[in-house]
């Protein structure tokens, strides 16, 4: 593997079926945990953007949406991800 290309679930099984992450609900604890877990990953020097789809396993991604950290309200946004869809959160700092 090379060791730059880290692929993970979001959940400790071997899928994530039945996670709150798509459900509509930002309140839930496991879209909060979620969600601090990523703004975590901002700290890690070089880290450029982070993945996320919700999708089976035999489905094709039909759509991908690039859009940054900064512009997103980020338990919102992971309450409400679509399935078929791949999204690509930027991480890096802006410059204004």
């Amino acid at each position: 593997m090379n060791a730059h290309n880290y692929e993970y679930t979001i959940t400790n099984g071997h899928c994530d079926c039945g996670t709150a992450v798509g459900q509509g609900d930002a309140k839930q604890s496991e879209v909060k945990e979620l969600a601090e877990h990523i703004k975590g990953l901002q700290n890690i020097r070089d880290i450029k953007w982070v993945c996320i789809a919700k999708k089976w396993w035999d489905d094709n991604i039909e759509e991908k949406q690039t859009i940054h950290i900064d512009d997103i309200d980020l338990p919102h946004f992971l309450a409400n991800v679509k399935e078929k869809r791949l999204y690509k959160i930027q991480m890096f700092r802006k410059c204004y």
